[in-house]
């Protein structure tokens, strides 16, 4: 599976912005748990590959959580040089069978943080997935264009 793991620096912010979503969320009881890694997961399978990522990436932006089917997460887009768009998301919490349903209008706000967040760096990898586990078979850092 083809995923972009953001910079440090901006995987540091989604990490701080996870933490503090879900201890806004459990104040009362506790309902969600984290879900890691904090990678983009792409939705469709035609993804390119890590070089042509390297090559053909315009921009990459991570915007406001949502949740959809109880897990909270975070939409994600990649830009191309030839138009088009690929969208994935950001994983970053899954609800208890028990929990109330919230709306991602309801998700609260935890800091000033301008979205979407524009990543010029990150790594294009090929990863594989082991139920909990996750293992990087091969990465390329990009740089965007813009």
């Amino acid at each position: 599976m083809t995923v972009l793991i953001p910079h440090p620096t901006e995987q540091l912010i989604l990490a701080q912005m996870q933490h503090s979503i879900l201890i806004l969320l459990n104040s009362n009881n506790f309902c969600w748990y984290p879900q890691y890694p904090l990678w983009v997961q792409f939705d469709n399978q035609n993804m390119p590959c890590i070089r042509t990522i390297k090559q053909m990436s315009v921009q990459f932006s991570i915007k406001k959580a949502q949740i959809k089917n109880e897990i909270l997460f975070f939409p994600a887009t990649l830009k191309l040089n030839d138009s088009t768009i690929r969208t994935g998301k950001i994983i970053f919490g899954k609800k208890r069978s028990n929990a109330l349903k919230i709306r991602s209008e309801e998700i609260p706000e935890t800091a000033e943080i301008q979205y979407p967040l524009t990543c010029r760096v990150f790594r294009a990898a090929d990863a594989v997935f082991y139920g909990c586990s996750w293992k990087v078979i091969q990465s390329t850092w990009v740089k965007t264009t813009r």
